[in-house]
């Protein structure tokens, strides 16, 4: 998760950066996101994790207007309401959020984007980029304690359409679609258990809320 966070930072004083200069056209969202998440490790013990939750969205753009073409960063800060656990397509256990002593994620898209239609009323941008997600976990039985951290890796798509109410004020409903590839798992019962490789991991992260444009 230190890795996740480290990363952001890097994202946010990039973005801050462009922020400074001669930038137009930023636009700030917040709102709260709804993840399902299908992660497909291909590990011994377990083949698919499915995860549904709920999020705080952030995004932050700016586009330079001679280019028609900006820098975006689209993030979550989650909790799984629920993860699920298959072996071979059939379900081996279910947990909630009420099970853990914590469970919570962070996910980000940075990347281009444009923007492919724009009237008086409505607003739609749509971008591409580099996905990093992950997400850490801790549950106590008697005396025994289990971590977990997963990290991953990949590309995706995210794209808003936004309601213009006043030239600075607005409403959105956007979506991120994910596709990751690489994945690093900790998991720590009495022993830490560590595995890293290849994986077929999507999501799809619906958002809604509010913008505003300086």
């Amino acid at each position: 998760m230190k890795k996740i966070i480290f990363a952001l930072l890097i994202f946010a004083s990039l973005f801050s950066a462009n922020a400074m200069s001669d930038f137009s056209n930023r636009t700030f969202c917040l709102g709260f996101s709804f993840p399902y998440m299908r992660h497909d490790y291909k590990t011994d013990d377990m083949d698919t994790v499915t995860l549904n939750g709920i999020g705080l969205n952030l995004n932050y753009r700016n586009m330079r207007d001679t280019l028609k073409i900006g820098l975006f960063l689209d993030a979550d800060i989650f909790m799984p309401f629920s993860k699920t656990i298959a072996l071979d397509e059939k379900t081996m256990a279910t947990t909630h959020l009420s099970e853990y002593e914590y469970f919570f994620g962070i996910d980000a898209l940075a990347g281009i984007y444009t923007v492919i239609f724009r009237n008086a009323n409505i607003t739609v941008p749509i971008g591409a980029g580099f996905h990093i997600e992950g997400f850490t976990s801790k549950q106590k039985f008697d005396d025994l304690i289990v971590k977990e951290s997963v990290y991953t890796l990949g590309l995706g798509l995210w794209l808003n359409i936004e309601a213009n109410l006043t030239k600075n004020f607005g409403m959105f409903l956007g979506t991120k679609v994910i596709y990751d590839f690489y994945y690093k798992l900790n998991y720590t019962a009495r022993i830490t258990d560590i595995q890293d490789g290849s994986c077929n991991c999507f999501s799809v992260i619906p958002a809604l809320g509010v913008l505003w444009r300086f």
